[in-house]
């Protein structure tokens, strides 16, 4: 009977492996999840299924932590309030569940925390997730390097990249110039993990890395990376002054990117228009009180729902003005609960190999909620997964004696 139920744990948990191993390299090489055309079941959804199955499945045989049992009541209950008030006034249940499509991932937190739960998994998800920004950089730089050496014209790369010619698709142009892929997210939060590294030719690998975010000329992304460096080299650095030095260098390489983008990519007009449009309109609502982003005190804290237009539009890029819009105060409090954890408990990690090896998993969730101020990846899968996987892992890291760490080189700090 018990090696019965120990041989059942046993291929429990070779499949959660598994299928951790597959979700973590779809959502870090799939993008938003549409790369293929597959019908109304993207991939995404087909493992999202999955791994809601396995967790239900796990459950009796394993315990998820009790914090983020109650983190998933939580999200449970601030969505189904957004989904709840656009249908009390009698709009669209359809586009309010559809909008809270995206949202829905946060549901993946307990699947993680049933299939992160040694060091070996910590060692695991953190080599996917390099080795998963090194091959997007190689593939951009490739693509890139093919297109303007005359292997194919501006148009043929917008017929074979976005054939549908929609905004939605996965790479998204920026006239004749150059092109983003949305799961290029996972090159900037590769940067973290390759820069805490100490084997031959890491710094080749992050300059590799870095040049493929300055080639998308995302200016949001580019910047986002070299604040949070700045602020682990100011924070981590022994030395006051070489690391007030080294994070007021790494901030001027983040700006003079974004002047340099500024200068090169004309298209930069429209999108600081459309922003800065946005952030005015949402300024006169709150000092006005007579637009779509304020009312009565319950909407404040509510929200106006999913499904919600923002200016004529289902989404803006701002995320936390979207959040706050559809999900009030209440949704500002609850989707940074995640940073409030992920800071406390890398607090009550003392041992300073320990805090080294959880370091790269806070950045990169913190590259997240910043580049999250000009783009929708927080509340979207791509970037939510890095969230959610970090809040595992520093758990582990937090309650790990260390010594399976043996497999993994020594990470240090950007100074290092």
């Amino acid at each position: 009977m018990q090696n019965d139920l120990k041989n059942k744990i046993m291929l429990l948990t070779a499949l959660g492996r598994l299928l951790l191993i597959v979700i973590i390299l779809e959502v870090s090489l799939g993008g938003g999840g549409r790369l293929f055309d597959t019908g109304p079941l993207s991939p995404r959804i087909v493992l999202f299924g999955l791994g809601l199955a396995y967790t239900a499945a796990a459950l009796l045989y394993r315990e998820i932590p009790r914090e983020f049992v109650y983190m998933t009541g939580l999200f449970v209950a601030v969505s189904s309030i957004s989904v709840l008030v656009p249908v009390l006034q009698n709009q669209s249940a359809i586009e309010a569940l559809r909008d809270f499509k995206p949202h829905a991932y946060f549901l993946m937190l307990p699947f993680f925390a049933i299939t992160i739960r040694n060091m070996v998994d910590v060692v695991l998800v953190g080599r996917l997730l390099k080795y998963s920004a090194l091959i997007l950089a190689v593939l951009y730089l490739g693509v890139m390097a093919y297109w303007k050496l005359g292997g194919m014209t501006a148009m043929q790369m917008f017929e074979w990249l976005n054939p549908s010619h929609t905004a939605e698709a996965e790479f998204l142009f920026r006239g004749d110039t150059t092109f983003f892929f949305k799961a290029l997210l996972y090159v900037g939060v590769g940067v973290f993990f390759w820069v805490a590294e100490k084997n031959r030719g890491w710094r080749g690998v992050v300059l590799m890395l870095l040049l493929a975010m300055a080639l998308t000329m995302t200016r949001g992304m580019w910047l986002a990376v070299f604040m949070v460096l700045a602020s682990w080299a100011f924070f981590s650095v022994a030395e006051r002054l070489k690391g007030m030095l080294l994070a007021a260098g790494l901030l001027l390489a983040g700006v003079m990117g974004v002047v340099l983008i500024n200068q090169i990519l004309p298209s930069v007009v429209q999108s600081n228009t459309i922003r800065l449009s946005d952030l005015y309109a949402i300024g006169n609502a709150v000092t006005t009180g007579n637009a779509v982003t304020t009312g009565n005190a319950v909407t404040m804290i509510f929200g106006h729902g999913f499904g919600t237009e923002l200016f004529g539009r289902k989404m803006i890029e701002i995320t936390y003005v979207n959040v706050f819009v559809k999900q009030g105060l209440i949704g500002i409090i609850f989707w940074f609960l995640p940073a409030v954890y992920l800071a406390c408990q890398m607090r009550l990690i003392r041992d300073a190999a320990l805090r080294s090896l959880a370091m790269p998993y806070l950045t990169a969730a913190a590259f997240v909620y910043v580049v999250s101020l000009t783009n929708p990846f927080l509340t979207n899968p791509i970037g939510m997964a890095v969230v959610l996987i970090a809040m595992v892992v520093v758990r582990v890291v937090r309650f790990s004696s260390g010594s399976k760490v043996l497999t993994e080189p020594a990470p240090h700090t950007p100074a290092g």
